[in-house]
């Protein structure tokens, strides 16, 4: 029998101050459509933000909510999960990144996040040019204790298979490509856990045998398997969140775009597991390249 999968039931979101595309990360992120900054831009993704946080509230989710500060510019602190991941046992991890734009991210979250027992051992390896973006290279299956990763410039193998001995998950590492071809470049776009089920596209998997082996991974779990398509993982589809409500109930976070990407029959299939919420945001897809599930960071244990 499968273990049952633990989903919390707070989470940490970002008012951003300057969002905009990032120069720094767009040659990695097929996702991200366009580019531009600006008060107008900004002021569009803080209403998104705004918006999700009542989705989420108004559907008994509790939520922590950072602002972000104008200087230095921050143009993807809308994307906390990337920088830190909090853990049921109270303890929580800072994250090396990529963009050296991400990582002054840290300073704002900090005061929100006083209360948890830090490792900041990983952030060393930035200077070496090895990064391991939190939630976004690592979807977990905690009950399994399965890590699943996207090789890319964002998610380095080895650092994987390191974090993964500390803290006792199974890895299992595979390389995806988007539409264009590109290498995906973050796990999360192209697959998630819900309750029982793993969401996932393979076929944006090129490899055969590494498809068959993220299937039988995903088999030997006792999860079934929802398959997305590429064109629904380009809608932003795979970039989905389960959680759990104050009155207990499972709660999936999949944006509207996501949402209407799916056959009524995929409809159907989430909708009998758990109330579906699909947040519209638009800008946040287009200029930062990422969707709800990004936009949202797992609070377990602590009071922060």
């Amino acid at each position: 029998m499968a273990s049952p999968q633990p989903f919390a039931r707070r989470v940490l979101l970002v008012e951003p101050a300057s969002f905009g595309s990032n120069p720094e990360t767009a040659a990695s992120n097929e996702f991200q459509r366009a580019e531009g900054e600006g008060h107008e831009l900004n002021a569009l993704a803080l209403g998104e933000i705004r918006a999700l946080v009542k989705l989420l509230e108004g559907a008994g989710v509790e939520c922590c909510v950072v602002q972000d500060r104008p200087a230095p510019r921050k143009p993807d602190a809308v994307f906390p999960n990337n920088i830190f991941a909090t853990w049921p046992d109270g303890r929580a991890t800072w994250f090396p990144m990529f963009s050296p734009l991400r990582r002054a991210e840290r300073e704002s979250l900090r005061s929100a996040l006083e209360s948890y027992a830090w490792d900041d051992s990983w952030l060393g390896y930035e200077s070496a040019g090895r990064y391991l973006e939190g939630t976004g290279s690592l979807v977990l299956d905690q009950g399994a204790r399965i890590a699943y990763a996207v090789r890319s410039p964002r998610t380095d193998e080895n650092l994987v298979r390191d974090w993964c001995n500390q803290e006792h998950f199974e890895p299992v590492i595979f390389d995806a490509v988007g539409p264009a071809g590109l290498e995906i470049y973050h796990t999360n776009v192209v697959m998630g856990v819900g309750p029982g089920f793993i969401g996932v596209g393979l076929d944006c998997i090129p490899s055969l045998d590494q498809r068959a082996h993220v299937r039988q991974a995903i088999q030997d779990s006792g999860r079934e398997i929802f398959e997305f398509t590429p064109e629904q993982i380009a809608s932003f589809a795979g970039n989905f969140l389960t959680l759990r409500n104050s009155r207990d109930e499972i709660v999936i976070v999949m944006s509207y775009t996501g949402w209407q990407s799916l056959r009524p029959d995929q409809h159907v299939f989430l909708q009998a597991r758990a109330r579906v919420l699909t947040p519209d945001l638009p800008t946040i897809e287009a200029y930062g390249g990422g969707s709800a599930r990004c936009c949202l960071a797992e609070l377990w244990a602590s009071s922060a």
